[in-house]
């Protein structure tokens, strides 16, 4: 295990749950799995929720822009200057596939988002479709690995969101896609404001990197 791993490791356990059934699975592959439209901000958020109670890094990632940007907790780069200061969507792809499809032995997944503060963001009057809606998500995030040990995620979200301007819906409805992600930190993160102290959605994301 790397020098990575083994901090983020150490950090996740503090808030891990001790004693965990052992009889959870992952989602049945008979079963095909039904996610909502992008049709709203709601939406992606529920369609990002379905996607890891199912296992699904497309679907995850269907969810992001292409020039999705995700920033960490500072918090997490100050305990372990060797992560980036921020990622884009290669990253997501790598992590979620050795999460979900890779050797990580992952047990099941539970992904909970408890409350949402909304606000829209405007940037150009003249062209809704450069406006963003911007969510601060509390996460209650929990990975099932073998040996009753859980990984929880519990640090706030905010997540901006913007119109698809690459896809429309089915029958040809506006689209939604997160183009930034911010961890909460010390500070507050992006927008949102207050002090966290539970393990960041990215420091689990970046444990599954060493691991693939």
């Amino acid at each position: 295990m790397t020098g990575r791993c083994t901090l983020i490791l150490a950090a996740l356990v503090a808030s891990a749950l001790a004693g965990c059934s052992s009889s959870t699975t992952g989602p049945d592959p008979t079963v095909e799995a039904r996610y909502p439209e992008r049709t709203s901000p709601a939406g992606v958020v529920e369609k990002i929720r379905a996607a890891y109670v199912n296992m699904d890094a497309d679907a995850y990632l269907d969810c992001l822009a292409e020039d999705f940007i995700l920033f960490l907790n500072p918090s997490d780069i100050a305990q372990d200057p060797s992560l980036p200061e921020h990622w884009g969507k290669p990253t997501e792809a790598a992590a979620h596939e050795a999460m979900f499809v890779g050797g990580a032995d992952v047990q099941g997944v539970t992904l909970d988002f408890v409350s949402a503060i909304s606000s829209w963001e405007p940037n150009d009057p003249g062209d809704p479709m450069d406006d963003e809606w911007i969510r601060v998500e509390d996460v209650d995030l929990r990975i099932e690995l073998p040996d009753d040990l859980t990984i929880r995620a519990a640090a706030p979200i905010e997540l901006w969101l913007r119109i698809d301007r690459d896809q429309v819906g089915a029958n040809g409805e506006i689209l939604w896609e997160i183009s930034r992600w911010y961890d909460a930190s010390e500070g507050g993160c992006g927008s949102c404001s207050g002090c966290y102290e539970a393990a960041s959605w990215g420091s689990v994301k970046a444990l599954f990197l060493d691991e693939g």
